[in-house]
């Protein structure tokens, strides 16, 4: 770019013209470029032989008019070259190499007239690996006394392998108890019952467990036992006593001590009652022992499990 001065000569016979012309020379500036990749799925582990799509757009500062030109795709020590589409879009869909091993992904723009080159450098890495996508799951232990409402909580974790990402539903079950168990501990993951983890990722969910506290006999005043023959002990000595004639008068005195006693016998009887109160019936809670409890997680096909044990002292 500059001023210049361009020379024509010119001859006819014995005759020269020279003609000087200025010549003004503009540079074409060069519009910067930026490029960004992506891949589908996105990172993470990929099972050997699955497909992937990698995704470079290239654009400028200013949003000018879409570069043209060319994008190099690096997979591992793997090259591979996409033409821009007419939206600065270029795509490569490849698959992953059956022998396991990490692959690092990148890709350049080569540039083209009026439009830098750029790189996105290292995106990511593709592991490939033989085994599918799964998760597993893992479960604390719980140790509690019948009732309580503190420490009654064992923690669920799910971790990803192989890429798994998705929803997980759970679920626990008691798969063993104390012999002639009674009411048994009830199980709940609350609002925590759906999980969604990502490739690689892990969560955790919480699983309460619910027990019952036993209760003791409680007396009850309002109620006492008193046998029919507390009161009338004494009046039947009484009536026998006076009521027999005075020509048995021999015997009557023997009776009347018999039914005397009787009476006597009857009062502290009666007394013993009234002091006694009856009692309520009891209520056992949870049977103490050792419980085994197992959590399923399940997404669609896959499945996985973990036990745990529960103590209730």
């Amino acid at each position: 770019a500059g001023n210049y001065a361009v020379t024509v000569a010119g001859s006819s016979g014995s005759r020269t013209v020279t003609t000087i012309i200025p010549l003004i020379v503009t540079a074409v500036a060069t519009m910067p470029t930026s490029i960004a990749l992506s891949i589908t799925p996105a990172g993470g582990s990929l099972m050997a032989g699955s497909p992937f799509t990698l995704t470079a757009t290239v654009t400028t500062a200013d949003a000018a008019a879409p570069p043209t030109g060319n994008v190099t795709f690096n997979i591992g020590s793997t090259t591979q070259i996409a033409a821009l589409n007419a939206s600065g879009i270029a795509t490569y869909s490849g698959t992953v190499p059956a022998t396991p091993g990490d692959l690092t992904v990148s890709a350049a723009y080569q540039g083209a007239s009026g439009f830098a080159a750029s790189s996105s450098g290292a995106l990511n890495e593709i592991i490939a690996t033989d085994t599918p996508p799964a998760f597993t799951l893992t479960a604390t232990a719980v140790d509690i006394a019948p009732g309580a409402s503190n420490g009654n909580t064992s923690t669920v974790t799910i971790a990803s392998t192989g890429g798994f990402a998705g929803a997980i539903s759970l679920a626990a079950a008691i798969v063993s108890s104390p012999v002639g168990a009674k009411n048994l501990p009830a199980l709940s993951f609350g609002s925590s019952n759906s999980i969604q983890i990502n490739g690689n990722g892990a969560a955790a969910a919480t699983l309460i467990i619910s027990t019952t506290g036993g209760t003791t006999a409680a007396a009850d005043p309002a109620r006492t036992v008193l046998p029919w023959y507390a009161s009338g002990g004494t009046a039947l000595a009484c009536i026998l006593f006076f009521g027999i004639p005075t020509r048995r008068r021999a015997w009557r005195a023997f009776l009347g001590m018999i039914m005397l006693f009787f009476a006597l016998a009857s009062g502290a009887v009666a007394c013993s009652a009234n002091i006694t109160p009856a009692a309520n019936p009891s209520s056992d809670g949870t049977t103490p022992g050792l419980y085994t409890i197992t959590v399923t997680g399940v997404s669609g096909s896959t499945t996985a499990t973990a036990s745990f044990s529960l103590t209730v002292e």
